[in-house]
């Protein structure tokens, strides 16, 4: 199931990317400060285009312990600051890999999207990987943190471009609401997340935020 959402995603990000709005827009700031739409775009394929680097590197050695994706994400030193070094180098990346332009993208996506349809579905389900910050997670996990980057980021891009965000497959969005929960759980506690949900008024740390 995770591994077919993963592949819708990609293709949900893979028509977005391609849209005459967002050839359109390309050079344009985007929702996301200090970001171009290029960039931006270039940022979302990445979610599906990094999958097949981690599966060349090989799995990581056995007896390491696994994350969860929950944990991979709230391991990140992230900062709502958008100076703060580990942003800047996102936002340089999705502009790197935007550099040759919106066709070139679409093409390594499709690409890529093609190359992974043939491996996922040989890919066995103890399959591990190593992820940025050096994380071992099992290949499902580490794709279910690809699905929330993709959810996440095709409504920025949609957003950006003056779209409206599509309504995503049950799946995907399953996975990425359960992960998002995780982040916050683990980061802000159980009872402040019950809070959040049910009591606003007692929401003193705004636990359901969690990038």
């Amino acid at each position: 199931m995770i591994r077919e959402a993963f592949l819708t995603m990609s293709s949900e990000c893979r028509d977005l990317v391609a849209s005459r709005d967002v050839g359109r827009r390309w050079d344009e700031p985007s929702a996301l400060a200090e970001m171009t739409v290029g960039a931006l775009a270039g940022h979302l394929a990445r979610a599906a285009i990094l999958v097949a680097p981690y599966l060349d590197a090989g799995p990581p050695a056995a007896g390491n312990p696994l994350a969860s994706a929950g944990q991979y994400f709230a391991r990140l030193p992230l900062s709502a600051d958008v100076s703060d070094e580990l942003n800047a180098s996102i936002r340089q990346r999705g502009a790197q890999e935007a550099a040759e332009g919106r066709d070139a993208l679409v093409a390594r996506l499709d690409a890529a999207i093609a190359d992974l349809q043939v491996r996922l579905a040989a890919e066995p389900v103890d399959r591990c990987v190593t992820a940025f910050a050096d994380t071992d997670l099992l290949l499902d996990e580490y794709l279910v943190t690809r699905i929330v980057e993709m959810v996440v980021h095709l409504d920025d891009l949609a957003v950006s471009v003056g779209r409206e965000t599509p309504d995503l497959p049950a799946a995907a969005m399953s996975c990425a609401l359960g992960c998002l929960l995780e982040i916050a759980r683990i980061r802000n506690g159980d009872l402040a997340g019950v809070r959040a949900m049910a009591r606003r008024e007692r929401d003193t740390v705004n636990a359901l935020r969690v990038f």
